[in-house]
Protein backbone atom coordinates (compact mmCIF):
# COMPACT_ATOMS: atom_id res chain seq x y z
CA UNK A 1 0.00 0.00 0.00
CA UNK A 2 1.32 3.33 -1.14
CA UNK A 3 0.19 6.57 0.22
CA UNK A 4 0.30 10.30 -2.09
CA UNK A 5 3.03 11.92 -0.86
CA UNK A 6 1.04 15.34 -1.30
CA UNK A 7 -1.99 14.37 0.67
CA UNK A 8 0.04 13.38 3.78
CA UNK A 9 -1.48 10.18 5.62
CA UNK A 10 -1.15 9.32 8.83
CA UNK A 11 1.33 6.48 8.71
CA UNK A 12 0.68 4.79 11.96
CA UNK A 13 -2.95 4.56 10.44
CA UNK A 14 -1.48 2.94 7.03
CA UNK A 15 0.76 0.58 9.09
CA UNK A 16 -2.16 -0.89 10.85
CA UNK A 17 -4.21 -1.36 8.12
CA UNK A 18 -1.52 -3.05 6.44
CA UNK A 19 -1.42 -5.77 8.96
CA UNK A 20 -4.93 -6.87 8.28
CA UNK A 21 -8.41 -6.49 9.05
CA UNK A 22 -8.44 -8.46 12.51
CA UNK A 23 -5.74 -6.04 14.04
CA UNK A 24 -7.38 -3.21 12.28
CA UNK A 25 -10.86 -3.69 13.82
CA UNK A 26 -9.45 -4.45 17.29
CA UNK A 27 -7.50 -0.95 17.16
CA UNK A 28 -10.64 1.00 16.04
CA UNK A 29 -12.53 -0.90 18.66
CA UNK A 30 -10.53 0.07 21.65
CA UNK A 31 -9.88 4.03 20.46
CA UNK A 32 -13.39 5.00 19.09
CA UNK A 33 -12.67 8.55 18.91
CA UNK A 34 -9.83 8.33 17.05
CA UNK A 35 -10.66 9.46 13.26
CA UNK A 36 -7.92 7.23 10.84
CA UNK A 37 -6.37 9.44 8.03
CA UNK A 38 -6.28 7.34 5.21
CA UNK A 39 -6.35 10.05 2.55
CA UNK A 40 -4.59 9.73 -0.86
CA UNK A 41 -3.97 6.03 -0.21
CA UNK A 42 -3.62 3.22 -2.78
CA UNK A 43 -4.98 0.22 -2.00
CA UNK A 44 -6.30 -1.14 -5.40
CA UNK A 45 -7.29 -4.77 -4.75
CA UNK A 46 -6.98 -4.90 -1.24
CA UNK A 47 -9.37 -7.19 0.43
CA UNK A 48 -10.83 -5.47 3.72
CA UNK A 49 -14.20 -7.49 4.12
CA UNK A 50 -15.94 -6.39 7.42
CA UNK A 51 -13.30 -3.51 8.28
CA UNK A 52 -14.61 -0.78 10.27
CA UNK A 53 -13.72 2.26 8.09
CA UNK A 54 -16.68 4.29 9.82
CA UNK A 55 -15.53 8.18 9.96
CA UNK A 56 -12.36 7.49 7.88
CA UNK A 57 -10.74 9.97 5.92
CA UNK A 58 -9.93 8.50 2.81
CA UNK A 59 -10.22 11.65 0.28
CA UNK A 60 -8.71 10.91 -2.93
CA UNK A 61 -7.86 7.34 -2.13
CA UNK A 62 -7.65 4.19 -4.79
CA UNK A 63 -9.91 1.41 -4.13
CA UNK A 64 -9.85 0.43 -7.83
CA UNK A 65 -11.30 -3.58 -7.74
CA UNK A 66 -10.84 -3.97 -3.70
CA UNK A 67 -12.88 -6.32 -1.83
CA UNK A 68 -14.99 -3.89 0.70
CA UNK A 69 -17.83 -7.02 1.46
CA UNK A 70 -19.43 -5.90 4.35
CA UNK A 71 -17.29 -2.90 5.13
CA UNK A 72 -18.60 0.22 7.45
CA UNK A 73 -18.10 3.12 5.88
CA UNK A 74 -20.94 5.13 7.63
CA UNK A 75 -20.00 8.55 7.64
CA UNK A 76 -16.52 8.55 5.73
CA UNK A 77 -15.21 11.51 3.53
CA UNK A 78 -14.70 9.62 0.37
CA UNK A 79 -14.74 12.77 -1.71
CA UNK A 80 -13.28 12.32 -5.08
CA UNK A 81 -12.27 8.53 -3.85
CA UNK A 82 -12.20 5.71 -6.41
CA UNK A 83 -14.11 2.81 -6.08
CA UNK A 84 -14.17 1.55 -9.69
CA UNK A 85 -14.90 -1.83 -9.76
CA UNK A 86 -14.74 -2.87 -5.98
CA UNK A 87 -17.16 -4.90 -4.50
CA UNK A 88 -18.86 -2.98 -2.05
CA UNK A 89 -22.21 -5.70 -1.52
CA UNK A 90 -23.78 -5.65 1.67
CA UNK A 91 -21.50 -2.19 2.69
CA UNK A 92 -22.60 -0.05 4.84
CA UNK A 93 -22.44 3.77 3.54
CA UNK A 94 -24.90 5.72 5.99
CA UNK A 95 -24.60 9.60 5.58
CA UNK A 96 -21.17 8.94 3.93
CA UNK A 97 -19.69 11.94 1.98
CA UNK A 98 -19.31 10.72 -1.97
CA UNK A 99 -19.33 13.56 -3.47
CA UNK A 100 -17.14 13.39 -6.91
CA UNK A 101 -16.47 9.56 -5.43
CA UNK A 102 -15.81 7.19 -9.04
CA UNK A 103 -17.90 3.96 -7.97
CA UNK A 104 -17.83 2.38 -11.96
CA UNK A 105 -18.61 -0.23 -12.02
CA UNK A 106 -19.03 -1.11 -8.35
CA UNK A 107 -20.87 -3.78 -6.75
CA UNK A 108 -22.99 -2.33 -4.49
CA UNK A 109 -25.96 -4.87 -4.00
CA UNK A 110 -27.62 -5.02 -0.68
CA UNK A 111 -25.17 -1.63 -0.26
CA UNK A 112 -26.93 1.06 2.39
CA UNK A 113 -26.08 4.27 0.81
CA UNK A 114 -29.15 6.23 3.20
CA UNK A 115 -28.35 9.82 3.37
CA UNK A 116 -25.34 9.52 0.94
CA UNK A 117 -24.30 12.16 -0.26
CA UNK A 118 -23.71 11.21 -3.97
CA UNK A 119 -23.66 14.67 -5.85
CA UNK A 120 -21.51 14.43 -8.80
CA UNK A 121 -20.69 10.77 -8.14
CA UNK A 122 -19.98 8.11 -11.38
CA UNK A 123 -21.83 5.23 -11.03
CA UNK A 124 -21.76 3.83 -14.39
CA UNK A 125 -23.01 0.50 -14.93
CA UNK A 126 -22.90 0.25 -10.99
CA UNK A 127 -24.74 -2.47 -9.95
CA UNK A 128 -27.49 -1.45 -6.82
CA UNK A 129 -29.44 -4.10 -7.10
CA UNK A 130 -31.56 -3.46 -3.46
CA UNK A 131 -29.96 -1.29 -1.94
CA UNK A 132 -30.97 1.63 -0.09
CA UNK A 133 -30.98 5.26 -1.86
CA UNK A 134 -32.88 6.83 1.35
CA UNK A 135 -32.36 10.22 1.74
CA UNK A 136 -29.65 9.76 -0.80
CA UNK A 137 -28.46 13.23 -2.13
CA UNK A 138 -27.55 12.22 -6.11
CA UNK A 139 -28.49 15.79 -8.11
CA UNK A 140 -25.78 15.54 -10.94
CA UNK A 141 -25.45 11.88 -10.02
CA UNK A 142 -24.38 9.73 -13.40
CA UNK A 143 -26.65 6.60 -13.02
CA UNK A 144 -25.82 5.67 -16.76
CA UNK A 145 -26.12 1.58 -17.45
CA UNK A 146 -26.53 1.06 -13.78
CA UNK A 147 -28.75 -1.70 -12.51
CA UNK A 148 -31.55 -0.34 -9.90
CA UNK A 149 -33.68 -3.34 -9.59
CA UNK A 150 -35.08 -3.47 -6.08
CA UNK A 151 -33.54 -0.35 -4.61
CA UNK A 152 -35.54 1.95 -2.29
CA UNK A 153 -35.08 5.35 -3.70
CA UNK A 154 -37.82 7.08 -0.78
CA UNK A 155 -37.31 10.92 -0.65
CA UNK A 156 -34.03 10.42 -2.49
CA UNK A 157 -32.60 14.09 -3.88
CA UNK A 158 -32.61 14.21 -7.79
CA UNK A 159 -33.08 16.75 -10.57
CA UNK A 160 -32.86 17.17 -14.14
CA UNK A 161 -28.70 16.94 -14.06
CA UNK A 162 -29.17 13.71 -12.39
CA UNK A 163 -28.40 11.25 -15.85
CA UNK A 164 -30.60 8.02 -15.68
CA UNK A 165 -29.95 7.28 -19.12
CA UNK A 166 -30.09 3.11 -19.41
CA UNK A 167 -30.60 1.95 -16.27
CA UNK A 168 -31.78 -1.72 -15.61
CA UNK A 169 -34.57 -1.90 -13.56
CA UNK A 170 -37.43 -4.52 -13.12
CA UNK A 171 -39.03 -2.67 -10.04
CA UNK A 172 -38.25 -0.40 -7.79
CA UNK A 173 -39.81 0.46 -3.55
CA UNK A 174 -40.39 4.39 -3.37
CA UNK A 175 -40.85 4.33 0.45
CA UNK A 176 -39.26 2.02 3.64
CA UNK A 177 -41.30 1.79 7.17
CA UNK A 178 -39.00 0.42 10.26
CA UNK A 179 -40.31 -3.02 11.73
CA UNK A 180 -40.90 -3.44 15.91
CA UNK A 181 -37.27 -5.28 15.61
CA UNK A 182 -35.86 -2.07 13.84
CA UNK A 183 -35.44 -3.46 10.60
CA UNK A 184 -35.82 -1.20 7.69
CA UNK A 185 -38.57 -2.57 4.91
CA UNK A 186 -39.13 -1.62 1.62
CA UNK A 187 -42.10 -0.86 0.82
CA UNK A 188 -44.68 1.27 -1.96
CA UNK A 189 -42.98 -1.39 -4.80
CA UNK A 190 -43.58 -0.40 -8.51
CA UNK A 191 -44.83 -2.15 -10.71
CA UNK A 192 -47.47 -2.26 -7.65
CA UNK A 193 -48.06 -5.91 -8.83
CA UNK A 194 -45.67 -8.58 -7.94
CA UNK A 195 -45.92 -10.19 -11.38
CA UNK A 196 -45.02 -7.20 -13.22
CA UNK A 197 -42.20 -5.77 -14.28
CA UNK A 198 -41.62 -1.81 -16.05
CA UNK A 199 -41.78 -1.90 -19.34
CA UNK A 200 -38.89 -0.07 -21.88
CA UNK A 201 -39.51 4.14 -21.11
CA UNK A 202 -42.18 3.33 -17.54
CA UNK A 203 -39.11 3.27 -14.82
CA UNK A 204 -38.02 6.91 -16.80
CA UNK A 205 -41.58 8.15 -16.63
CA UNK A 206 -41.69 7.32 -13.10
CA UNK A 207 -38.47 9.07 -11.93
CA UNK A 208 -39.70 12.39 -14.17
CA UNK A 209 -42.55 12.64 -11.90
CA UNK A 210 -40.35 12.70 -9.20
CA UNK A 211 -38.46 15.54 -10.12
CA UNK A 212 -41.84 18.02 -10.52
CA UNK A 213 -43.68 16.84 -7.32
CA UNK A 214 -43.64 16.37 -3.82
CA UNK A 215 -45.96 15.13 -1.21
CA UNK A 216 -47.58 16.48 1.17
CA UNK A 217 -48.88 14.26 4.25
CA UNK A 218 -51.46 14.64 6.88
CA UNK A 219 -52.30 12.81 9.16
CA UNK A 220 -55.68 13.37 10.61
CA UNK A 221 -56.97 14.76 7.61
CA UNK A 222 -57.22 18.34 6.40
CA UNK A 223 -58.79 21.71 7.02
CA UNK A 224 -59.30 22.78 3.53
CA UNK A 225 -60.04 26.00 3.95
CA UNK A 226 -56.09 26.25 5.57
CA UNK A 227 -55.18 24.34 3.02
CA UNK A 228 -56.99 26.94 0.26
CA UNK A 229 -55.43 29.78 1.76
CA UNK A 230 -51.71 27.76 1.95
CA UNK A 231 -51.98 26.96 -1.44
CA UNK A 232 -52.57 30.46 -2.61
CA UNK A 233 -50.48 31.77 -0.47
CA UNK A 234 -47.65 29.58 -2.27
CA UNK A 235 -48.51 30.62 -5.55
CA UNK A 236 -47.70 34.27 -4.70
CA UNK A 237 -44.70 33.55 -3.01
CA UNK A 238 -42.99 31.50 -5.68
CA UNK A 239 -44.81 33.82 -8.28
CA UNK A 240 -45.00 31.17 -10.64
CA UNK A 241 -48.81 29.20 -11.57
CA UNK A 242 -47.46 26.38 -12.57
CA UNK A 243 -48.70 24.93 -9.03
CA UNK A 244 -51.38 22.09 -9.02
CA UNK A 245 -52.70 19.61 -6.83
CA UNK A 246 -51.66 16.04 -9.19
CA UNK A 247 -53.57 14.08 -6.92
CA UNK A 248 -55.04 13.49 -3.97
CA UNK A 249 -54.93 9.41 -2.12
CA UNK A 250 -55.75 7.90 1.54
CA UNK A 251 -52.53 6.23 2.66
CA UNK A 252 -53.44 4.45 5.72
CA UNK A 253 -56.91 5.04 8.25
CA UNK A 254 -56.86 8.60 8.38
CA UNK A 255 -53.39 9.66 6.48
CA UNK A 256 -53.99 11.85 3.64
CA UNK A 257 -51.90 12.52 0.92
CA UNK A 258 -51.64 15.48 -1.64
CA UNK A 259 -49.55 15.80 -4.25
CA UNK A 260 -48.91 18.91 -6.15
CA UNK A 261 -46.54 19.46 -9.20
CA UNK A 262 -44.14 22.21 -9.19
CA UNK A 263 -41.95 23.75 -11.13
CA UNK A 264 -38.85 22.30 -11.66
CA UNK A 265 -36.50 25.16 -10.43
CA UNK A 266 -38.17 24.94 -6.78
CA UNK A 267 -36.73 22.67 -3.95
CA UNK A 268 -38.93 20.40 -2.99
CA UNK A 269 -37.81 20.20 0.34
CA UNK A 270 -37.55 24.07 1.28
CA UNK A 271 -41.57 24.01 -1.14
CA UNK A 272 -42.82 20.78 1.84
CA UNK A 273 -41.31 23.11 4.46
CA UNK A 274 -42.95 26.15 3.84
CA UNK A 275 -46.28 24.40 3.11
CA UNK A 276 -46.52 22.56 6.36
CA UNK A 277 -45.32 25.78 8.46
CA UNK A 278 -47.93 27.84 6.98
CA UNK A 279 -50.74 25.79 7.04
CA UNK A 280 -50.46 24.97 10.81
CA UNK A 281 -50.30 28.73 10.85
CA UNK A 282 -53.41 29.00 9.76
CA UNK A 283 -55.00 25.79 11.20
CA UNK A 284 -53.77 27.06 14.84
CA UNK A 285 -55.90 30.63 13.72
CA UNK A 286 -58.89 28.41 12.88
CA UNK A 287 -58.66 27.06 16.04
CA UNK A 288 -58.33 30.06 17.72
CA UNK A 289 -61.07 31.39 15.93
CA UNK A 290 -63.64 28.85 16.55
CA UNK A 291 -62.93 28.41 20.40
CA UNK A 292 -59.91 30.68 22.66
CA UNK A 293 -59.64 27.40 24.74
CA UNK A 294 -61.47 24.27 23.52
CA UNK A 295 -62.70 21.78 25.98
CA UNK A 296 -61.58 18.34 25.42
CA UNK A 297 -64.66 17.36 23.85
CA UNK A 298 -64.37 20.29 21.12
CA UNK A 299 -60.69 18.61 20.14
CA UNK A 300 -62.42 15.74 19.96
CA UNK A 301 -65.03 16.75 17.64
CA UNK A 302 -62.05 18.82 15.69
CA UNK A 303 -59.80 15.77 15.49
CA UNK A 304 -63.26 13.96 14.21
CA UNK A 305 -63.57 16.85 11.71
CA UNK A 306 -60.19 16.29 10.26
CA UNK A 307 -61.05 12.07 10.11
CA UNK A 308 -63.89 13.30 8.14
CA UNK A 309 -61.67 15.23 5.79
CA UNK A 310 -59.14 12.13 4.89
CA UNK A 311 -62.08 9.97 4.13
CA UNK A 312 -62.22 10.67 -0.48
CA UNK A 313 -66.27 10.49 -0.34
CA UNK A 314 -66.24 13.76 1.61
CA UNK A 315 -63.70 14.88 -0.20
CA UNK A 316 -66.02 14.18 -3.36
CA UNK A 317 -69.27 15.73 -1.37
CA UNK A 318 -67.61 18.89 -0.63
CA UNK A 319 -66.08 19.79 -3.89
CA UNK A 320 -70.07 18.54 -5.28
CA UNK A 321 -71.52 21.04 -2.71
CA UNK A 322 -69.37 23.60 -3.41
CA UNK A 323 -69.98 23.63 -7.44
CA UNK A 324 -73.47 23.88 -7.04
CA UNK A 325 -73.35 26.22 -4.18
Amino acid sequence: MVANANLMANAEHLNLLERGVDVWNQWRARYKKIRPDLRGVDLRGIDLRQANLSHAILFKANLFGADLRGVKLNHAVLFDTNFSRANLIQASLTSTDLFGANLCGAKLRRANLKKADLTEADLTEADLTGASLIDAQAISANFEGATLTGACVADWNINDTTNLNGVTCDWIYLDSIASEEGKINFVERRPKDIQQQFAIGELAALFQVSLETVDLIFEYGIEWLAFLDTFQQLERDINNQDLAIQAIENRGRSNLVVRLEIPVECSRQEIQSYFYKEYNLRLKAIERATQKQPSNSENDRLEERLRKSANLLEITRILARYQHS
